[in-house]
């Protein structure tokens, strides 16, 4: 299938068709076109020509549950109105009423007890300090008369009146004032006074009274708040006749009609198809711009663009189905839709970045396509529980290290599905316990169906598109693998060296963001055509005579420049995906085979020696992950030949093989920036130096030396 879909395609567009500008037009349009049509039905509602005044023709009912936000609005209002005004108690006030009136008694008890002054003086100097109440001169006369027992006495009594009243409360406002100097005279009365001093207890009392319990602005907003909060929405139920055949059609009845979107403006169909269109214009725009900018794989050629649109419109298709049902009854049934199938299969097979924003655009075509009891034309809670399931099997896939790790994405997206539709179910007045039963139902059967969809449908877009998931990457890292069987066994230094640069090479792509898997399973096969002829490779020579010393440097460089041919034809004939093979093609790019062409240079008695016939063919490295399987390939070969090894050596050796590819435009036809280059030569070096850390010389070693 994948051949005659490429021999067609090959045919139409030549053979460049991945790089031409016009089939990734022609992608976008397809793509627009067909999710055009399948989200028409959700994005143009049926509506009716209604007129105020008139009788209506059939009856009409409510296509959607919502809230009646007048009805409410005025329900709520009666609900705030009935709340009473909220007071607190100032206990300060108290406390600083009675010192004001302690006070006053001390400057009447030091006026009256100067013994110096008249009887009339000191009833002037009384009128002159006395500010709290409101005295006339005949009580100053008689307050200088009084004795200092009687005078404390007068005090006593006044202070336990004040605060009798205070620890009643006292509001603010007049009345509230005149109700308590009555109090304070109702107290005054139970104590032997004379008529003036009962007068001047109470004068002075009262004066000491201010009001203790405040209006309270913010406790009483917050009961208003709280009144209106326990109101419930009243509601216009889905299926809810708003008029009958034949009624009359009112002001009233209008606004419910249009509120819950049944009027049909002049020309509102037309206005619906570009609203539409443009809808998913906007949506185009966005993930155009999106897959422009972001670094992928789909900069490079139209195939991973067009296994991207697809899976999307294959999620597309699974929400399209699942809203079908919804509409014939079955609600809730929305939630059960297996959405996640498109956002996994795409981070397996593309990566993490473009599944996170395939996740955005699934998440906004599940608030369209399962909007069937909204009147809006969006209901985010099936967008927002689809986004959140889609994450959570996200964050598990992003460490998948087996096929079981598909399940337990889906166990996730199921766990996370149920969350989300329990807040967004419960943040929703009126929900019943069977309703939640039932969507939570869905949703735990959502993330399952969608592994095993996606276990299901990832061999075939593999096939297709010729694409490896993480999936495919660890099945072919098994050392039971037969090529890999077959290096062990038939050229083992060769498969110790692959193991090796396998480590070094996922340590250097993690470090830059690539693809650390693909680039340790590319280093296992990146050597495999060395198995042709494995004594000419140094690494498998162990104490054996090399072959090369009898043979021309011509001869030799032959041999040597001929095993990524050989390696990409085992590749081949053993089924191993081209993104695997491009790893044995392409790990030596176009470098220069030194050793044999300065070997050749000095035997040539003269004769020319060609550059060019002693490079490899080619071609170089086309993405990240093979240029870092190349230096990690270079280095490690470097390093096995050094004798004495330290982080300083070996970080001059690893910046030197860097530079000198850098030099020779080894790096110019993949998406490696110099910033990238200096954190791969520090992955490399950290990773080399805790391979080769010096290690404790025991004695008995030492003793041997010493002896030797």
């Amino acid at each position: 299938m994948k051949h005659r879909m490429a021999k067609w395609v090959t045919e139409r567009w030549g053979e460049n068709w991945q790089y031409r500008q016009e089939v990734r037009f022609l992608a976008y349009g397809g793509f627009a076109v067909l999710l055009f049509f399948l989200l028409l039905g959700q994005l143009v509602p049926q509506t009716y020509e209604i007129q105020i005044g008139r009788l209506s023709q059939e009856t009409l009912r409510s296509p959607v549950q919502m809230i009646d936000p007048k009805a409410t609005e005025e329900a709520r209002q009666k609900a705030e109105n009935n709340v009473p005004p909220q007071y607190v108690r100032d206990a300060a006030v108290m406390e600083s009423q009675v010192k004001r009136l302690d006070q006053e008694f001390d400057r009447i008890a030091a006026v009256t007890q100067d013994d110096q002054l008249s009887t009339q003086q000191k009833a002037e100097q009384l009128a002159e300090v006395l500010t709290l109440a409101r005295l006339d001169e005949k009580d100053f006369r008689q307050l200088a008369k009084l004795t200092p027992e009687r005078l404390n006495a007068l005090r006593s009594i006044a202070r336990s009146t004040v605060i009798f009243v205070l620890n009643a409360g006292v509001q603010e406002g007049n009345a509230y004032l005149q109700e308590s100097r009555a109090k304070i005279q109702e107290q005054v009365k139970a104590f032997d006074l004379t008529e003036w001093e009962a007068h001047l207890v109470v004068e002075l009392a009262s004066a000491s009274i201010r009001p203790n319990i405040l209006y309270d602005p913010e406790a009483t907003r917050r009961l208003k708040e709280e009144a209106r909060n326990q109101v419930e929405p009243v509601m216009i139920e889905k299926g809810e006749p708003l008029v009958q055949a034949g009624q009359l059609i009112t002001r009233e009845v209008y606004e419910r009609l249009e509120m819950v979107g049944l009027v049909r403006d002049p020309g509102q169909s037309t206005v619906y198809h570009l609203a539409a269109a443009g809808f998913l214009v906007l949506l185009l725009l966005a993930l155009a711009a999106f897959l422009k900018q972001y670094p992928s794989p789909i900069q490079k050629g139209n195939k991973p663009l067009l296994l991207y649109l697809s899976i999307l419109l294959l999620n597309a298709v699974v929400l399209k189905i699942f809203a079908a049902f919804q509409v014939l009854g079955y609600p809730y049934i929305g939630f059960g839709a297996p959405a996640t199938l498109g956002v996994m299969l795409i981070l397996l097979l593309l990566g993490r970045g473009l599944a996170v924003f395939a996740a955005i655009v699934t998440a906004i075509l599940a608030s369209v396509f399962l909007n069937t009891d909204s009147g809006e034309v969006f209901d985010f809670r099936y967008g927002f529980v689809t986004f959140v399931s889609s994450i959570a099997s996200l964050y598990v896939l992003s460490q998948v290290s087996q096929r079981s790790a598909i399940f337990k994405a889906g166990l996730y997206a199921s766990t996370a599905s149920l969350l989300s539709i329990t807040a967004v179910l419960f943040l929703q007045p009126g929900t019943s316990l069977r309703e939640w039963v039932y969507a939570a139902a869905f949703g735990l059967a959502a993330g399952l169906l969608a592994s095993i969809l996606t276990i299901g449908l990832m061999p075939l877009f593999e096939a297709v598109f010729g694409y490896l998931s993480a999936v495919k990457l660890i099945e072919l890292s098994n050392p039971n693998q037969p090529l890999l069987k077959r290096l062990l066994i038939e050229a083992p230094g060769t498969y110790h060296h692959s193991m090796m640069v396998a480590n070094l090479s996922e340590a250097a792509a993690e470090a830059i963001g690539a693809n650390g898997l693909l680039a340790k399973v590319g280093s296992y096969y990146h050597d495999v055509g060395k198995m042709k002829r494995p004594a000419f490779f140094v690494e498998n020579q162990l104490n054996q005579e090399n072959p090369h010393d009898k043979i021309s440097p011509y001869l030799s460089k032959t041999i040597i420049l001929a095993h990524p041919y050989d390696g990409v034809k085992m590749l081949k004939e053993a089924g191993i995906p081209k993104v695997i093979q491009d790893f044995a093609e392409q790990h030596h790019g176009t470098t220069l085979l030194k050793y044999f062409y300065h070997k050749a240079k000095q035997m040539a008695d003269g004769s020319e020696v060609l550059e060019e016939d002693y490079r490899y063919p080619g071609p170089k490295a086309q993405t990240r992950e093979t240029a870092i399987v190349g230096i990690c390939d270079s280095v490690e070969a470097a390093v096995r030949s050094m004798t004495k090894l330290d982080p300083g050596r070996i970080e001059q050796l690893v910046r030197k093989i860097i530079k000198e590819r850098l030099d020779d435009g080894q790096f110019d036809e993949c998406d490696l920036t110099l910033k990238d280059l200096e954190r791969v030569a520090e992955a490399i070096c950290e990773r080399l130096n805790g391979v080769f850390h010096p290690r404790i010389e025991y004695p008995e070693m030492q003793k041997e030396r010493k002896k030797a």
